[in-house]
């Protein structure tokens, strides 16, 4: 039997639904090279807030700073005072000085104290803000916290690394911490 030829059914062209006005508009914006505009509700964001955790302690910053970074904070860190004292002089002539400083006070090289003053004596010759700078001690005795603020610290830290006690230090110092902070609710 020869093969029978049979008719093909017609196919139906597809239609698609007529674009939007709003998608016809953003069409021929990005035609003539017009940047779509934002919702209303996007808002510019911001820079995270830096810190600087100066510690000769290995784990010592590996912990801070992933304490920081949970609080939404851009961290460097130095193993010694020398160190820190030249990142945060450098940061703060380039005009992005850092908002928060975490200085252990028993470092090599340059001890936390000294390197206090040193960032300090730098932001008053260039006329600077300084930002805060936390002092970092196992040690709790009464006149080591005096001569922390004799150097020109903000704050005093002793003891364990403890999450919330952290948290709460540094959102005393650096405002969007603090929001991240209430964020958070994780209790290490």
């Amino acid at each position: 039997m020869p093969p029978t030829a049979t008719a093909a059914a017609p196919v139906a062209p597809r239609t698609f639904p007529a674009p939007s006005s709003r998608a016809r508009r953003a069409a021929s914006r990005r035609e003539i090279g017009l940047a779509i505009p934002v919702s209303r509700s996007a808002r510019p964001s911001r820079p995270a807030p830096t810190a600087l955790i100066a510690d000769d302690s290995g784990d010592a910053r590996y912990c801070l700073t992933r304490m920081l970074e949970q609080l939404g904070l851009r961290v460097e860190t130095a193993a010694d005072g020398k160190e820190a004292a030249t990142k945060a002089c450098a940061a703060a002539a380039a005009g992005r000085p850092f908002d928060l400083i975490l200085m252990d006070l028993t470092m090599p090289v340059l001890d936390g104290l000294d390197a206090t003053r040193q960032i300090r004596a730098a932001a008053a010759a260039a006329d600077a803000p300084a930002g805060p700078i936390i002092a970092i001690t196992g040690d709790t005795f009464p006149p080591t916290r005096e001569q922390c603020r004799a150097a020109g610290c903000t704050g005093y830290y002793h003891g364990r690394l403890d999450f919330a006690a952290v948290t709460s230090l540094v959102a005393q110092h650096v405002p969007a911490a603090a929001a991240a902070a209430r964020r958070l609710a994780v209790d290490w």
